[in-house]
């Protein structure tokens, strides 16, 4: 039974139906990439954060449906990595609204992270295997994906996640919650 259903899985991922995390000692080894949809949404520097924020909803409304991603962890991860800002560019050189590096964007079919519609289902999809890699854990799913497989699976063999790690955390969680209980409207006190 369990051969059955690892081919029928294998089947899958090579289809591209499903996004297929394998663990090896080098970190998750992720299955094919389904096509990301296209679309445009403009999004201006002239916009508040709150006009930017409904001008995402719809996109990331999408986006977590398909990555079934709950919608306001994902504006939230939006919220603190740029700000709602499709512009933005890290120190580091992580682009767009969901900040993906240049290497994980292009190996998740981003060709352009400036793009709102790609950047946000890229972002999902990034996010949801690492969530998935660590058996559901939330937080564990957000660490990863701030600061990288590697040290957030150490992390995971001790069992505690350090401060750096949960200051993000958290502040991803706080934002998630009052994006839930207040919309966009959350960002009024933020910088423009």
């Amino acid at each position: 039974m369990a051969r059955f259903t690892r081919q029928i899985v294998g089947v899958a991922c090579s289809l591209a139906i499903i996004g297929c995390a394998t663990s090896t000692p080098h970190g998750p080894r992720w299955g094919p990439n389904p096509r990301l949809p296209e679309g445009s949404v403009r999004v201006t520097r002239g916009m508040s954060s709150t006009e930017r924020c409904q001008t995402i909803v719809p996109v990331a409304r999408r986006a977590s449906r398909l990555h079934m991603i709950e919608l306001h962890l994902l504006l939230a991860v939006i919220r603190v990595e740029s700000n709602f800002k499709p512009w933005a560019v890290s120190r580091v050189g992580a682009r767009g609204l969901m900040q993906l590096m240049p290497e994980t964007a292009k190996g998740n079919g981003v060709t352009d992270p400036h793009d709102v519609v790609q950047n946000v289902f890229g972002g999902a999809m990034v996010l949801r295997r690492f969530i998935e890699y660590y058996n559901g854990d939330v937080r564990y799913g957000l660490a990863a994906y701030n600061a990288g497989y590697v040290k957030t699976n150490r992390a995971f063999r001790r069992g505690v996640l350090p401060g750096n790690f949960q200051s993000y955390v958290r502040k991803v969680l706080d934002a998630r919650d009052r994006l839930a209980r207040y919309g966009c409207g959350l960002t009024t006190s933020a910088k423009r």
